[in-house]
């Protein structure tokens, strides 16, 4: 169970704080100017983009608020989120800070993948090892487990308005929507016209309109479907070039369906519009970035929060990066950054 009593999703009640901050580091004004820097891209893009480190939340351990390996971050409400350690097989909810707020173990052994929340405040978590579903209350009760006759290695996850569950499963090549009760809504690719293969799809999303999104990383691409689970479009290939990517991770869009995919091999988080055309290169290797996995977005009235879980080959913290670019109208625009 949570450490704390905890209601998530009432965005109007004060934020509560449980503990010391752990792992946190806050980066004085003149460290922050020192370490601003442009981001590498291949791409023109109109104003320029400056990134300017903002903070770390974690570190590499087994203790309170630190991962093994963090392969999923959820952002669940006024800047919380959730992070998914799938070694240390637990979720934590942190504030938006840093500091922890509650954990929820798993069970030994069971291997969390991802996390997302469903509209009723219940949390959804895929077990790999015992392949299913895990359903928490808002409290961190454990409520049931479902689908485990239908997944192996269940992996993405992501909700949308209507409470269906999108879920990956890595070792039999497939995307589901399914309801609460884990019973199948539909199969994703299976249209006869277009039939779609998938080869270790890791990640999912879907976006303010309901698509669904899907990252393969096996075939180094995104797959866009509507909200009925039918194919739209597909873009990306194997490479280092813009556009390309090598095994890519987490995905997650903002408001206005903007796409932003964890490139892991490549070191970077690059942006795409919904059509899947190619804006970007976000965050990059000359900024410390390091096999980025877990990926997520908080959408505000004046700024954006992108959280990425990064480190070496196994992710131990999560990053934040103030990103200041040329809006669309040719103001400047202020995007906080949390890698």
């Amino acid at each position: 169970m949570w450490a704390k009593s905890i209601h998530i999703l009432k965005p109007t009640s004060p934020p509560f704080f449980v503990g010391p901050s752990l792992g946190f580091r806050q980066e004085n004004y003149r460290e922050r100017r020192e370490r601003s820097f442009s981001v590498c891209s291949d791409n023109t893009v109109t104003n320029g983009i400056n990134v300017i480190l903002h903070n770390v939340i974690g570190k590499k351990g087994s203790g309170k608020g630190q991962f093994r390996n963090a392969t999923s971050v959820s952002h669940v409400s006024s800047g919380s989120i959730i992070v998914t350690d799938i070694i240390n097989c637990r979720v934590t909810l942190f504030h938006g800070s840093g500091r922890v707020i509650s954990e929820l173990q798993t069970g030994q052994g069971s291997e969390p993948w991802a996390t997302a929340v469903l509209p009723n405040g219940k949390f959804v978590v895929s077990l790999q090892k015992p392949g299913c579903l895990a359903i928490f209350s808002p409290n961190g009760e454990s409520c049931k487990q479902i689908a485990s006759h239908l997944f192996v290695k269940p992996s993405g996850v992501a909700t949308d308005r209507k409470g269906r569950i999108v879920v990956s499963d890595v070792n039999l090549d497939a995307v589901y929507i399914v309801d609460e009760e884990g019973m199948v809504v539909e199969k994703l690719g299976q249209e006869p016209d277009v039939p779609i293969t998938f080869e270790e799809p890791r990640h999912v999303n879907v976006t303010s309109r309901d698509k669904i999104l899907v990252c393969d990383s096996g075939k180094h691409c995104v797959y866009v479907f509507d909200s009925d689970g039918k194919f739209m479009h597909s873009f990306g290939s194997y490479g280092q070039d813009s556009g390309q990517f090598r095994f890519p991770y987490g995905i997650t869009s903002d408001i206005e369906e903007n796409i932003y995919v964890a490139d892991y091999y490549n070191n970077r988080v690059s942006m795409f519009t919904i059509c899947g055309e190619f804006v970007g290169h976000i965050l990059t290797p000359c900024m410390k970035l390091k096999r980025p996995q877990g990926l997520d977005i908080r959408d505000g009235m004046t700024d954006s929060v992108l959280y990425v879980s990064h480190g070496e080959m196994k992710a131990h913290e999560v990053v934040a990066f103030k990103v200041i670019t040329g809006s669309k109208n040719g103001l400047r625009t202020d995007v906080e950054v949390m890698i």
